[in-house]
Formats: structure tokens, C-alpha cells, sequence
């Protein structure tokens, strides 16, 4: 506060300052730096009332607390508010936000065809499991890691995000697969999601270095993610599964779930992972099978 007491601001009322109240102190507990009478405690405060001031259809989403902390790390609340609204207003940002589920579900099929490419042996045991990755990745991507990760790996895949955008946190998030492949491998389907969705638990796994060496070198492209994003995928009839017969019953498009027609020899289901721009050329598709 302006007048050195340490004393925050009269509190508004309405459910998202509330929710920000609560989550102040929740924020980062193992500093110093955001607990009550911290010295961060009232800029961290003041941000975010600010950022739920000009987003309204966004107000505050549990979480964007540990985002604005590790902002306020860095730089000045004035700044640390400008970084925010701005980092907050691109990439996948404002569906997470909105908890756009459809779209959301898009861009997490984005990435299964990303990583499908680039470990499919890993892909496809996740699949066969049915391991859902939308239950990992709206966790993961609502901060960018951010209040997963300690501070330290938490602002190295914030820099891959802010110059490189969606792509940079793609690959991130790649090498995040990476380090835990060994384990994706062996683990049962209750041990991989436990693992996943509390990864906070399992940073003995995470070497940041090798994360962003496996990472930063993995291909994204981006122009495929903008079109699955973009893309809905066919309406699945009632009663059928979630699988269609390639190139006859729809158009191949990238991340469908298909089957080789029963006519051929079949793999089981798989995932296109590329496909001509047509929809009717050569289909590329990672089976679950591995």
C-alpha cells in the first residue's frame, strides 16, 4: 500500500475479488515474498484486481495468481500488469481462461498429433491406457507451468512462451513428456495419471536443462496447429464409436480417430497425423498398437 502500513486496499465485493483474496496467500507458500504482510503481498493483490477490472468476461481464474507472482519476481506491478494483460490476451490464454471446452479440446488434439510425431511409441501406450490429456494439459497450460514448476523452471518455459509464443510452449511441454517417457512406459493408467496431474510431486523427473534441449528441437508446426484448432472435427453419430473408417465415411483430417477399412488388414484404431490438404490423399496415422 502507498502509506507503508502493509494494510491492502478496501477489498471489493463481487465472487472474483473474492477468490483472489483467497488465493493470496496460496500463492508460492514456500516464500516469503506473497504471504500476509509479505512484500509482495499488496502488488500481487492490486494486479490482479486490476487485470479483473479490464477483462471482465475474464474477471480472475483460480491460478492467474501464480502467473502474476512470478511477473512481480521480475519487474515493477506496474509492468508486471502490462505483462500480464498482454501474456494473458494471446496464445491459448483467453479459451483456457473462458474454459472453452470444445476449443480447448482442440488444442490438446493439436498437441496429441505433435507428440504423436515425435514419440510415437509414447502416444500410443497414453492412448491404449486411455489416458486423457486434456485432464493434464488445462492444468499444465492455465499458467504455463507456473504453479507447478519451482520459480526457476517455471520462468525458463515462460521465456520459450514469451518469444516463441504457442509453438514455444508446445515444445515445452514436449520435453516435459520427454523426461517422463521412461516412466509413461511402465506406469498403469492410475500411476500415469497421479503422476501427471501432480507433477509438482514428481520434480525429481524434471531436469529443465535437458527439457529444453529435447524441447526447443522438437518440430511444431505451426500452420497444423492453427488448422485443428480452426477445424472442428465430424459430430460423432450416436452409439458409434469415437472412430471413423479413413477416407469413406469423412474426409482425413488431422487428429481424427480412424480404423483402416474391414476390407484391409486392420491395426486397431489410430490417430492421422498428417494428411494432404484435401483430405483424400496420403494419410499418415500413428496406430495405438504402437
Amino acid at each position: 500500500s502507498e502509506d507503508g502500513t502493509g494494510a491492502s486496499p478496501e477489498f471489493p465485493q463481487g465472487d472474483h475479488f473474492t477468490q483472489i483474496f483467497l488465493d493470496l496467500e496460496r500463492t508460492f507458500p514456500d516464500t516469503v515474498f506473497f504471504v500476509r504482510n509479505g512484500p509482495f503481498f499488496d502488488d500481487l493483490y492490486e494486479v490482479l484486481w486490476a487485470y479483473a477490472t479490464v477483462r471482465p468476461t475474464i474477471g480472475y481464474v483460480q491460478g492467474m495468481s501464480y502467473t502474476a507472482a512470478l511477473f512481480l519476481l521480475y519487474m515493477t506491478p506496474y509492468k508486471a500488469f502490462r505483462c500480464l494483460v498482454n501474456q494473458l490476451d494471446r496464445a491459448h490464454f483467453p479459451i483456457f481462461l473462458m474454459l472453452d471446452v470444445p476449443i480447448i479440446s482442440r488444442y490438446c488434439r493439436a498437441f496429441i498429433v505433435m507428440h504423436c510425431r515425435e514419440s510415437p511409441k509414447v502416444a500410443a501406450r497414453l492412448r491404449n491406457l486411455g489416458v486423457e490429456y486434456r485432464q493434464f494439459l488445462l492444468q499444465w497450460w492455465m499458467t504455463c507451468f507456473a504453479h507447478i514448476l519451482p520459480t526457476p523452471l517455471a520462468s525458463r518455459a515462460w521465456d520459450v512462451l514469451v518469444v516463441r509464443g504457442l509453438e514455444g510452449l508446445f515444445q515445452v511441454t514436449l520435453g516435459v513428456m520427454n523426461a517422463l517417457s521412461k516412466q509413461l512406459m511402465i506406469l498403469t493408467w492410475e500411476d500415469i495419471m497421479q503422476q501427471m496431474t501432480h507433477l509438482d510431486e514428481h520434480l525429481a523427473l524434471i531436469d529443465m536443462d535437458k527439457v529444453l534441449s529435447y524441447g526447443l528441437k522438437a518440430e511444431v508446426n505451426a500452420a497444423d496447429v492453427a488448422i485443428i484448432v480452426d477445424t472442428p472435427l465430424p459430430d460423432i453419430p450416436e452409439g458409434q464409436e469415437d472412430v471413423w473408417l479413413v477416407g469413406k465415411e469423412v474426409p482425413a483430417a488431422l487428429g481424427l480417430r480412424v480404423q483402416l477399412r474391414s476390407d484391409l488388414e486392420s491395426q486397431g484404431h489410430g490417430t492421422v497425423t498428417q494428411v494432404d490438404s484435401n483430405g483424400q490423399g496420403t494419410v499418415v496415422v500413428t496406430w495405438d498398437n504402437g
